[in-house]
């Protein structure tokens, strides 16, 4: 389903690649074909094997952006992630529209702490402390990687990356891949501790 993942259709495929279409797709059914029954496990279960677009240079440890902590989801470098054309964003929101978004009239708002891979930890928001994440949703933020600065009568963010940060980059594991890192050596590196078996 689309419910942890983004999905498109054939048609939709066509239209984004265009000319390009036919070496995609082929590329794509070539990987399912030759990785066919092979799963990846942590201790003998299959693991989530959650992913996002790019990071902020490293990925995120499970429990620090969802409550659930898995072993195999430790934060790890991902020095490729670069290549993406916009992994910096800048996001500027007026003070009007973030009174709107808290539902009260905004004083001031600062980040207290930091993860060590620079992903926020807490920011207080007036005297209300909010975790990173819930930044990142409220404010509709690419990353909960992000600095925040007041300028005139608006609150200027600047993110690092894209998505939650957990899990393998799909950016960082294209850039491993043109390094010549294989296919194994790549997902061993984003999922710590895991086999990759044959079903």
């Amino acid at each position: 389903t689309v419910n942890s993942q983004v999905y498109q259709n054939d048609e939709k495929l066509r239209e984004k690649w265009k000319d390009n279409y036919e070496e995609y797709i082929n590329k794509v059914k070539k990987a399912v074909n030759e990785t066919k029954g092979q799963v990846i496990t942590y201790k003998g279960e299959m693991i989530h094997a959650f992913f996002f677009s790019s990071s902020n240079g490293s990925t995120n440890n499970s429990e620090d952006y969802w409550s659930t902590s898995y072993p195999y989801l430790v934060s790890v470098s991902s020095p490729y992630d670069h290549i993406k054309k916009d992994n910096e964003r800048v996001k500027e929101i007026s003070i009007d529209e973030i009174n709107q978004i808290f539902d009260m009239e905004i004083k001031n708002i600062e980040i207290l702490e930091l993860y060590e891979n620079d992903y926020v930890k807490k920011v207080k928001v007036n005297s209300k402390i909010y975790t990173g994440k819930e930044i990142r949703e409220l404010c509709q933020l690419a990353s909960s990687s992000f600095s925040i600065e007041k300028k005139n009568d608006s609150y200027i963010f600047q993110t690092s990356g894209y998505g939650h940060g957990v899990g393998m980059s799909q950016y960082g594991a294209q850039g491993m891949a043109k390094e010549g890192y294989t296919y194994i050596e790549i997902l061993k590196h984003y999922y710590k501790d895991v086999e990759i078996v044959n079903k």
